[in-house]
């Protein structure tokens, strides 16, 4: 990826994005935590643009047409270290 499209997906995440930290259970009952990232934006374009260099995936609210890119543990601190200033 180029500095321009990292510094355009950084404004991104800065504005319309966040970052969680969830509890979650395995099916053996182990607790653990995982890192999670998403943008949301009305705008598909620049969801997909994220997609296609990152992964994840996109789901779309259907009553707002709000979509929302999400990423979970490796892919979400891939993504957050290469926006990095």
């Amino acid at each position: 990826m180029t500095e321009p499209e990292l510094a355009y997906l950084a404004g991104l995440f800065d504005g319309e994005g966040c970052v969680l930290v969830a509890k979650a259970s395995r099916a053996n009952g182990k607790q653990y935590f995982t890192l999670l990232t998403n943008i949301s934006n009305k705008d598909l374009r620049c969801l997909r643009f994220a997609m296609e260099r990152f992964g994840g995936r996109i789901a779309v609210q259907k009553s707002s047409q709000v979509g929302r890119w999400a990423l979970t543990s490796k892919r979400a601190a891939t993504f957050l270290t290469a926006i990095l200033p």
